[in-house]
């Protein structure tokens, strides 16, 4: 897909489903345009290893989805989480966010917090100005259609930010292993 400068913001209704991209398999993969996303923790570390377009998470046949991964963490290594951050977008306050989503297996929980921010720059800033609106705690292996609203948000924040992360909550249970998380049709 040729990719342009990004305007100042998009109108609503936007929408995304991959598709139009090549879904690279090495380093560097690829971001839809004008997004911008981080894999990281309380330890700093950013990849973009974890997040990105890529073929195997399509909900249908053909075409591309995004995949976010994390890890939940233990007792001696901080939970790291996958964030995808989109472009910005006019009305957000007016807005229905809906999404296709699943997990890649059945093994450990998977969990999406949506939210909005003012930022999208840098990891730090953009975690620094959102507000979290909603939250999906179980993602299951099946695909499932989940509808966030939008409109309880009185900031003026332009960019919907994705947060990925392991659902798991007990220290004895969780584990350093990667939580791949599939989303479509955004």
């Amino acid at each position: 897909k040729f990719a342009t400068e990004c305007p100042a913001s998009f109108p609503l209704p936007y929408s995304e489903n991959f598709d139009d991209y090549a879904a690279p398999t090495s380093v560097p993969y690829a971001e839809p345009n004008c997004w911008t996303a981080w894999y990281g923790g309380a330890d700093g570390t950013t990849s973009s290893t974890y997040a990105r377009i890529y073929s195997t998470a399509k909900r249908g046949t053909t075409g591309n989805g995004y995949y976010l991964a994390s890890t939940t963490g233990n007792a001696t290594t901080a939970a790291k989480e996958a964030v995808a951050v989109l472009p910005a977008l006019e009305g957000l306050n007016q807005a229905l966010l809906h999404f296709y989503a699943k997990a890649s297996t059945t093994t450990g929980t998977r969990a999406i917090k949506v939210g909005i921010s003012e930022q999208q720059d840098d990891l730090d800033s953009v975690m620094a100005h959102l507000t979290i609106i909603d939250s999906v705690e179980t993602i299951g292996k099946d695909w499932d259609y989940y509808t966030f609203d939008l409109s309880s948000y009185k900031g003026t924040g332009k960019h919907i930010v994705l947060i990925c992360y392991g659902g798991n909550t007990s220290v004895t249970t969780l584990s350093t292993t990667a939580l791949y998380t599939y989303l479509d049709d955004i």
